[in-house]
């Protein structure tokens, strides 16, 4: 698979990127540079949100997080795709010789909105938070670490007793998680066993989303129905 410039929808190409990712595919010098040139024809500074110009498409045919969850509101849409793009300029532009003010302008838009600097976790607020968690690991923030092993703690807070989370987008939530790599974030992986169990036969969205929900339970189930016991020292 390679990138494909002409692609129109932000959200057509975050998907496309993500999928990229998702199956280990790298990109070369040339193709990154690509990307990076692409990306920023959406930002233009103007407008609400992350300064970032949805097309028309992204609110006609709407648009769904990696993992499935669909996006039903312009905050949703504007704030995670926005995040999602930044995200990948940062893994494409990583000294940020292209993209060093894109980013320094959503950066200082992210401090004011209310999923990052109270943990809003109202509507599709709880799924811009997911998005800014997952921005954060491949960002260069000064607190960044801090603010995900935060991040881990309010996920905590909200279990359901079930292996699932209050408020949280479940799928692109497990994702997250495995991206954070950190001993608290495999905690949770490990309390949302019984529930990726539970799930696996039961995932009927269409294809690509439901064989990478499929994938991700099953990683769960292969990684964690082992070390369960290990986590229990974590109060799992």
């Amino acid at each position: 698979m390679q990138f494909e410039p002409s692609k129109k929808s932000l959200a057509d190409l975050v998907e496309h990127l993500n999928e990229l990712e998702w199956r280990g595919e790298l990109l070369l010098t040339h193709q990154r540079r690509q990307v990076v040139n692409v990306l920023k024809q959406f930002h233009t500074g103007n407008s609400d949100y992350l300064g970032f110009c949805l097309s028309a498409a992204d609110f006609t045919n709407g648009a769904r997080l990696f993992t499935g969850e669909r996006l039903h509101t312009q905050l949703g849409l504007n704030y995670v795709l926005g995040l999602e793009i930044c995200r990948q300029l940062q893994r494409m532009d990583g000294f940020l010789v292209e993209t060093r003010e894109i980013i320094k302008d959503v950066n200082q838009r992210l401090l004011n909105l209310c999923f990052v600097k109270d943990d809003c976790l109202i509507g599709e607020c709880a799924y811009s938070l997911v998005a800014f968690w997952r921005y954060l690991i491949s960002a260069n923030w000064l607190d960044g670490k801090e603010r995900i092993n935060h991040y881990v703690r309010l996920l905590k807070s909200q279990r359901d007793g079930n292996g699932r989370w209050n408020r949280f987008p479940f799928y692109y939530t497990l994702m997250v998680l495995f991206e954070s790599d950190t001993p608290q974030a495999d905690a949770e992986l490990a309390y949302a066993l019984p529930a990726c169990q539970r799930s696996r036969n039961f995932i009927t969205l269409p294809e690509p989303y439901a064989q990478r929900r499929k994938e991700l339970v099953d990683q769960v189930d292969r990684i964690f129905s082992v070390k369960q016991v290990q986590f229990s020292t974590l109060g799992v």
